[in-house]
């Protein structure tokens, strides 16, 4: 019964999950999950033997990963470094920490194989020490619940990390059924470029299909010539405003284009917009996608 319970306990650590034991002594141990998805483990003691037996498995765990998992308290922790303690005159908590994390990391990797993770380094000289270029991340989890149930449609967007390091974090997103937002992959990088765009877009790309048609403009025409894509209006207004200038009128018509869903009618409100601003008609006539 105590390897049984050592090993559930090692279990939901590496799988991030976390369980409780709601029934818990020397003939029978019951196990549940905390986020109460119906998960189950029950091993009991058969009849007048000494002999146990796994008499229940209501599993895999149906919840998310938990990023605090308390399952993995101070017992399991003192047992996971005990060998390292008494093979070694002195360590210090740090050296625990970054041991911990480099074991179960390779952990991770093994009971997740389909997770992609991808970290591109600089190489300046032979002599010098690489610099980091980007990094990007998608869990295996999420790739397969976006191909099964979400709407065939992506969004991308970059913003800037205000730490001392800095660099960029480029993020893709899904729709989910229910119209919420489904965090899909993400990426961190030095600067927001053409390049660093077409390595994220290429692996997103490569964990989730180009059979569909996934719905940046200069990446998107040269590598992609059959996805549909869209600029954001609210981007596009807001450049449009920095070089004109706001003002309703505009902004209306600009709005009214924007939800058209006939050509006639979009063609209407561009035509009063080139009354009311030619150069301000021009320049959206240019823009390289549609409104």
């Amino acid at each position: 019964m105590h390897e049984f319970k050592e090993a559930i306990v090692q279990w939901s650590v590496l799988n991030g999950r976390e369980i409780k034991f709601v029934k818990n002594d020397k003939v029978k141990v019951r196990v549940v999950c905390k986020g109460n998805c119906g998960f189950l483990a029950l091993v009991s003691k058969v009849g007048n033997k000494h002999t146990y037996r796994m008499k229940k498995w209501l599993g895999p765990h149906t919840c998310g990963r938990v990023l605090n998992n308390t399952t993995a308290n101070s017992k399991w922790i003192a047992k996971t470094v005990a060998s390292r303690m008494t093979s070694s005159d002195g360590i210090k908590l740090r050296e625990i920490v970054s041991d911990i994390r480099n074991t179960y990391y390779v952990e991770l990797r093994r009971v997740n194989a389909g997770n992609t993770y991808k970290i591109n380094v600089i190489r300046v000289g032979p002599t010098m020490q690489p610099k980091f270029g980007c990094f990007y991340f998608c869990f295996d989890g999420i790739k397969k619940g976006f191909t099964h149930v979400c709407r065939p449609f992506i969004g991308v967007d970059g913003c800037h990390l205000k730490t001392k390091y800095g660099g960029t974090l480029l993020v893709v997103v899904g729709m989910d059924p229910n119209d919420q937002y489904y965090p899909l992959a993400f990426s961190v990088c030095e600067t927001e470029t053409k390049e660093s765009w077409r390595w994220f877009l290429t692996l997103i790309l490569e964990d989730i299909g180009q059979e569909k048609r996934w719905g940046l403009i200069l990446v998107f025409e040269e590598m992609f010539e059959r996805v549909e894509h869209r600029l954001y209006l609210r981007h596009l207004y807001a450049n449009f405003k920095k070089k004109f200038g706001s003002g309703t009128q505009i902004r209306d018509l600009m709005m009214a284009a924007a939800k058209a869903t006939y050509i006639q009618a979009w063609e209407a409100m561009m035509k009063e917009l080139k009354v009311l601003n030619h150069k301000a008609w021009e320049w959206l006539m240019k823009v390289p996608t549609k409104l």
